[in-house]
């Protein structure tokens, strides 16, 4: 099992990984905060997939892990992550400065969510940049761009099963406050 537990204090969120009654603590990408995703973020193979704070700023006070169900407000750039083998590492956005990993199959092929370095005015604020859906892997950087459905322009994807297919949503559910 795979989730986010409050540190002591209630000052951070860290990633873990639960097996065979041993709790292990992800850690983070340099920042204070990480956090598995909600989706299906734990594979056959105890990779974890999620997002992690960086100790970078975000330049435009986005907040995004925030978007994507972090729990604690954050200044840092929010990456997405893959756990494997005891090492945390930031697969690449879409030239953007965050993104979100929220599913991993059996292959080690990641979906998620990459900001790009476009601006895009129907964002609600505080998000400035476009993100789509993407897939990462099976190889280190690989990264495949899930354009969203015609007359959208926002994109997440969610799940991925074995056979490599993927599953999101699009446009108005990613912008919605309420």
């Amino acid at each position: 099992m795979a989730g986010k537990s409050n540190l002591n204090g209630d000052t951070a969120l860290h990633a873990f990984l639960w097996r065979k009654g041993l709790l292990t603590d992800l850690g983070t990408l340099g920042g204070p905060s990480s956090a598995a995703s909600e989706g299906p973020m734990i594979n056959n193979r105890d990779e974890v997939v999620g997002f992690s704070d960086t100790l970078t700023l975000d330049p435009n006070a986005e907040n995004f892990c925030a978007l994507f169900g972090g729990d604690l407000p954050s200044p840092y750039t929010c990456v997405p992550f893959v756990w494997r083998d005891g090492v945390m590492s930031a697969p690449p956005t879409l030239g953007g400065n965050n993104g979100d990993a929220s599913g991993i199959n059996n292959r080690g092929q990641v979906v998620g969510v990459a900001e790009t370095n476009t601006t895009d005015p129907t964002c609600p604020p505080p998000q400035v940049f476009d993100f789509e859906a993407v897939i990462w892997g099976p190889s280190k950087g690989e990264i495949q761009e899930l354009p969203p459905l015609s007359g959208d322009t926002l994109a997440a994807a969610g799940a991925i099963n074995d056979n490599g297919q993927a599953v999101g949503y699009v446009g108005e559910l990613l912008t919605r406050s309420d």
